[in-house]
């Protein structure tokens, strides 16, 4: 092997590594991810990895993760929120902040359009794809009425969302049974010619990167249809504090003036008068009340409640209320074991020998029986008798 191809499989391994650590980053970290991509994207248009004469044939296995660069780099994008160190002095902080947003966005569909595109020239992608791809570029292009209005809603109907919810479903499913595969062939120790379930090692690899992509395209078109809905809102808000901005410097207030610390030297002492909070509510005879707030002491005051004693006083006031319950607990049953109750529970007891309670039982009893004898069975069914007895 020469030392130009040595030099060639080297820089590929490296760039791999590269690509697979981008990837590991964009949920933890998107900014390193978003810099380690934007220098791949480089040295692969320094290199001239892709041709705009080949097909997907053409492609050397080691070289298809790279056709899902664009589509990585945008979804860094996305997920860096807007930067808080504004570069211009006439702009606040978040001015500044949608605006790196929405240059974030814009560059992202951007990215997926040229992803989405060449994988249409290397005719990979299906005609359910081309379709949603036709319908992003057009909405990209709005900018107002109705399209723009058309943003805020679902671009694609249900079906669509299932169909590819499905096929990226099975796309993850195949992946995963390949790369398991994989891991086979290596613990069992396979020539990288030999097959092992109809794949050399070859043909494996090039079945998982074909298998990224077709995910990789799945999420493209939704991730590209949320960042669409999402540009409108941005633009309004944008606009708002623009108009904010405006009026404030229409009336003499600076919106960087509390952001520069040179200047808070020159910023005159806070009063010192109380804040003061007003309420107006009515009454119930319609009249205006007005009621006036001290809220100064209210402040710095935590968002929880204090505790109002330590734990030592804590444990001796459990301490004293499980003994006082304890006291209780033995008076109830000393007054329950002489209280007065029906003979036959007297006997099942074994008390029926405390004349005592044997007395307390029979007064018990009798005036149960005279109770009885005075409400007889029935007698407080007042609608007894309406009625013919023979149904």
């Amino acid at each position: 092997m020469s030392e130009e191809v040595t030099k060639e499989n080297d820089a590929a391994t490296t760039m791999s590594e590269d690509l697979d650590r981008s990837v590991s980053l964009l949920e933890t970290a998107p900014d390193q991810a978003k810099s380690i991509l934007e220098d791949l994207q480089l040295r692969i248009a320094q290199i001239g990895l892709f041709s705009r004469n080949e097909n997907l044939d053409d492609i050397a296995t080691k070289s298809l993760p790279f056709l899902c660069l664009e589509h990585y780099l945008a979804v860094a994008l996305t997920s860096i929120p807007g930067t808080s160190n504004p570069s211009s002095p006439k702009m606040s902080v978040p001015e500044w902040s949608l605006t790196s947003r929405l240059r974030n966005l814009h560059r992202a569909c951007d990215l997926w359009d040229s992803f989405l595109q060449s994988l249409q020239q290397l005719e990979f992608l299906e005609a359910r794809d081309q379709r949603d791809l036709e319908t992003l570029t057009e909405l990209s292009a709005s900018t107002g009425g109705e399209k723009e209005a058309l943003l805020m809603t679902m671009p694609f109907d249900r079906d669509t969302k299932i169909a590819r919810f499905k096929a990226k479903q099975e796309a993850q499913g195949e992946k995963a049974r390949l790369l398991a595969l994989k891991k086979r062939r290596t613990r069992l120790g396979v020539a990288e010619t030999e097959e092992l379930v109809g794949y050399d090692e070859e043909s494996l690899e090039r079945t998982v990167a074909l298998h990224t992509i077709r995910i990789c395209i799945s999420e493209a078109i939704d991730e590209w249809a949320n960042t669409l809905r999402e540009l409108p809102m941005l633009r309004r808000m944008l606009a708002s504090q623009e108009d904010q901005a405006a009026q404030d410097r229409h009336r003499g207030i600076d919106p960087r003036a509390s952001q520069d610390p040179r200047e808070q030297q020159h910023r005159p002492p806070p009063s010192s008068y109380p804040l003061k909070v007003t309420h107006i509510t009515k009454d119930n005879s319609g009249q205006l009340q007005i009621r006036k707030e001290d809220i100064k002491s209210q402040v710095f005051r935590p968002g929880w409640n204090q505790p109002t004693m330590s734990l030592e006083e804590l444990a001796e006031m459990e301490v004293e209320q499980a003994m006082e319950r304890d006291v209780k607990q033995t008076e109830a049953q000393i007054l329950n074991a002489r209280a007065p109750r029906r003979f036959d529970q007297l006997v099942k007891d074994g008390l029926e020998d405390d004349m005592e309670l044997v007395e307390a039982s029979a007064a018990l009893d009798r005036n149960w029986d005279n109770w009885k004898d005075e409400n007889p069975r029935g007698s407080g069914n007042k609608r007894g008798d309406v009625g013919d007895r023979n149904f």
